[in-house]
């Protein structure tokens, strides 16, 4: 890696700047009602109104109204935000950990999510405000590894692919940025990315 061309680190959301655990919310909800509740998340990952969620191609109401029916629910509107956005926790040292590669860099942020679970956090963790132009796949149309998501958060960092430095969980997500020139980190841990970024980065 170059590190001298870096300008910008855009990180991921989900298991990197806050944890997700799907041992609660409406993924233990399905723990209520399936035997197998990861069977339940990977259906419901596979369906492709959760992509169409994720891309902002149906509203939350279309999507609480087809995941509602489709598992038999019974969850009303206000229920099932609830229970849909509370999957996610702290992930200890984050915080400042961006704070820290903010003072050298601009940092950015590309996430595939969904409305209710972007706002959820924002309140939950002030923190990601940090992020001021944050590249969110609902208003990008698309998810990654799709290239046009790494050009926008890319466009909206201020800076070309080449001067970005990318961090996600999934070794795809990884691949895809890299595809388009950016440099990128998989995050197995805050301490292994600190020690990755103090190698590669002024921080």
């Amino acid at each position: 890696m170059d590190n001298t061309k870096v300008k910008a680190v855009i990180f991921d959301l989900g298991k990197v700047l806050v944890d997700v655990n799907f041992s609660k919310g409406i993924f233990g909800h399905f723990s209520n009602q399936l035997s197998n509740t990861s069977a339940a998340i990977s259906q419901l990952y596979q369906e492709p109104l959760f992509r169409d969620y994720n891309c902002g191609r149906i509203s939350s109401a279309e999507f609480y109204e087809a995941v509602n029916k489709k598992f038999k629910l019974g969850l009303s509107y206000r229920q099932f935000v609830d229970k849909w956005c509370n999957v996610f926790d702290p992930m200890p040292g984050m915080e400042r950990l961006v704070k820290r590669v903010a003072v050298n860099y601009k940092v950015g942020l590309l996430s595939d999510t969904d409305p209710l679970h972007w706002h959820y956090c924002l309140k939950r963790f002030p923190f990601l405000q940090i992020f001021t132009r944050p590249a969110l796949s609902y208003e990008v149309g698309q998810m990654k590894p799709a290239a046009k998501c790494y050009h926008s958060a890319a466009d909206y960092a201020g800076f070309d692919t080449g001067q970005c430095l990318f961090i996600d969980d999934r070794q795809e997500n990884v691949l895809g940025a890299q595809k388009t020139g950016m440099q990128a980190l998989i995050f197995t841990s805050p301490q292994k990315l600190l020690a990755d970024l103090q190698f590669l980065i002024k921080i």
